[in-house]
């Protein structure tokens, strides 16, 4: 534009002077006419060098100011369409002025970065981090692209899935450096155990899977076990001793394909989907190895359909409290009532508490239906029971759970309900497993008012050091141990130890699972504090319970022979009996 302006204040200089010169021509006389020519013609020539100056000088600078103008449109359309290969700047003209060679090399820079950015985000999303193995996408893709589809050319293939088990607990007690150290050498170890590091992913956490070729003879299980004692040698890291607890799990689509289901041709994301069945399953059963089945994934659609039967259970309110008296042979009396929760399941009818409440606790499904079941039986405390104490079973999952406490204070507060008229028994399987953990919340429980029940005792372990760390007030007796006891001298010296123990301690002993007459009178006889069982009332309905056995509803009293005890169902002679728990130490103390 500044070129444009100067020729056309050229060309309007010329015209002017031009004009002045043919009036003072005209003035004059021919001398000073051919003079005046010859200056014209001078003027003309001047006026045209001008021009073809000017149109040279634009020119050149266009020139010099468009090619790196087209340079950078191309360079953008090159970036724009993701590619870096770049036409460096200098190439363009090698006269360039400096300051636009830099913009052509400042462009190429970009180019670069934004090359090797791209780079990056796609190794981010390709591979793992701590490990540069690929992630679960680009792992099949290689494997699909090395070993085409598994078993198209007659190569027999094995996937295995191998976790680390223990590395919650690293990261827990140790801090993530640890955990990350055992991470490492997991993929490690693993990476001299396969062809290629692309047949190599990590998963996710301490999860892995592997691709493995079958040479003949071999099989996945002898793969997988050769992989797993490989990988599960102890981690050295900081003087400590670690154990990895590493599981495998393997799936084969080869020849042998029938004894694990897999079938020839398959394609890869099946085969590693089969492999992290065998995992999950061998996990499962606390097993270090497992191996596919056709069983496994008909077992594990089975599973995913009995948790939504039982999320639907548990919102549709089709778990029904059922309560069943609990007696002191002493007094004759019943003295409280035990719950648990029956399904009424739409297909298969009732189903007692032990045909679904370890599924539900495996599935983390036990904190909804220990809810639902405090929520009933404190409600019932409330209207229907009378001083009757409820026993109320709950998990060693549940116990952990920070909001139980908090939520019993504020049901038994707004049912305005005494905290000792609820007993909530744990299994001593469940406390022992977890070590000294329970004992701050069984003592929080404890502080509270409610009262704490050791279950299960006589299946299993059950150590006199639990009982005595533990903040319990009462101890129920297996009925494994209880069932024909009569007959078994070991039996018998058991239970006479085991209550002898207990009172010692200064807990109510409850014996379960009474069904005969001849188990009452050994109970009886050897200071058993609290008896429950079919004989002396089936678990009924609660509005069955409070009809035959609260004290407001019906006044009885229960007979009892040497030859047979009368079932409530059948002679319902009983008579409720207020503070069980006192009743039965006195009574205790009294045998």
């Amino acid at each position: 534009m500044a070129f444009a302006a100067l020729l056309l204040l050229v060309l309007a200089t010329a015209g002017t002077a031009w004009q002045q010169a043919n009036e003072l021509a005209s003035a004059l006389g021919p001398l000073a006419q051919t003079e005046h020519e010859r200056q014209r013609t001078v003027l003309l020539a001047l006026v045209a060098a001008t021009l073809l100056l000017a149109c040279a000088l634009c020119g050149w600078v266009m020139h010099r100011v468009l090619a790196p103008l087209r340079l950078v449109i191309q360079v953008a359309r090159q970036l724009a369409a993701g590619s870096g290969a770049v036409q460096p700047a200098e190439d363009a003209d090698d006269g360039a002025d400096d300051g636009i060679a830099a913009i052509g090399s400042a462009l190429n820079q970009v180019a670069a970065r934004m090359q090797a950015h791209a780079h990056e985000l796609q190794q981010a999303r390709d591979c793992d981090a701590l490990t540069g193995l690929p992630l679960r996408p680009r792992f099949l893709a290689a494997c699909a692209a090395s070993h085409a589809p598994a078993g198209a050319q007659g190569r027999r293939l094995a996937a295995v899935c191998f976790d680390i088990g223990r590395l919650p607990s690293i990261n827990a007690s140790l801090g993530h450096e640890a955990a990350e150290q055992a991470v490492l050498l997991t993929a490690q170890r693993a990476a001299a155990h396969v062809a290629s590091t692309t047949d190599l992913a990590r998963l996710g956490g301490g999860r892995f899977a592997a691709l493995l070729t079958l040479q003949p003879g071999d099989t996945a299980l002898q793969r997988a076990l050769a992989l797993q004692g490989a990988l599960d040698q102890p981690l050295h890291w900081q003087g400590h001793v670690l154990d990895l607890g590493v599981t495998v799990g393997a799936a084969n689509n080869a020849e042998d394909g029938a004894e694990n289901g897999a079938e020839d041709g398959e394609p890869l994301p099946d085969l590693l989907r089969r492999a992290e069945q065998a995992l999950h399953e061998a996990q499962r059963v606390h097993s270090t190895l497992g191996a596919y089945t056709p069983g496994i994934e008909t077992a594990r659609q089975a599973h995913l359909g009995q948790l939504a039967a039982l999320q639907r259970a548990i919102e549709r309110q089709e778990l029904v409290p059922f309560l069943q008296p609990r007696w002191c042979p002493h007094t004759h009396r019943v003295v409280g009532a035990a719950a648990r929760l029956q399904w009424q399941h739409p297909q298969r009818g009732w189903l007692p508490a032990p045909d679904f409440m370890p599924f539900a606790e495996s599935t983390g499904r036990s904190g909804a239906i220990t809810r639902r079941l405090l929520q009933v039986g404190i409600d019932l405390l409330r209207t229907d029971l009378g001083h009757l104490q409820l026993a109320v079973h709950i998990t060693s999952t549940d116990l952990r759970d920070p909001g139980l406490v908090p939520l019993l204070q504020t049901l038994l507060k707004q049912a305005g309900v005494p905290p000792e008229k609820l007993l909530l028994e744990v299994a001593a399987g469940g406390l022992l497993e977890h070590g000294d953990e329970p004992a701050p919340r069984l003592a929080a429980l404890r502080a509270l008012g409610v009262g704490v029940a050791i279950g299960s005792v006589g299946r299993g372990p059950t150590s006199l050091a639990c009982l005595q760390r533990l903040p319990a007030t009462e101890l129920h007796i297996d009925p494994g141990l209880v069932g024909d006891a009569d007959a078994s001298i070991g039996r018998q010296q058991m239970l006479c130890s085991l209550i002898d123990m207990a009172h010692t301690l200064n807990l109510v002993v409850a014996a379960q699972g009474v069904s005969t007459e001849a188990e009452r009178a050994l109970l009886q006889a050897v200071g058993c504090d609290l008896l429950q069982g079919d004989l002396l009332g089936p678990p009924v309905a609660a509005a069955d319970f409070v009809r035959r056995y609260v004290p407001a509803k019906v006044t009885t009293t229960i007979t009892t022979t040497t030859a047979t005890a009368a079932t409530p169902a059948a002679n319902p002679e009983l008579e409720a009996e207020d503070n069980p728990a006192t009743q039965a130490r006195a009574s205790a103390s009294a045998v």
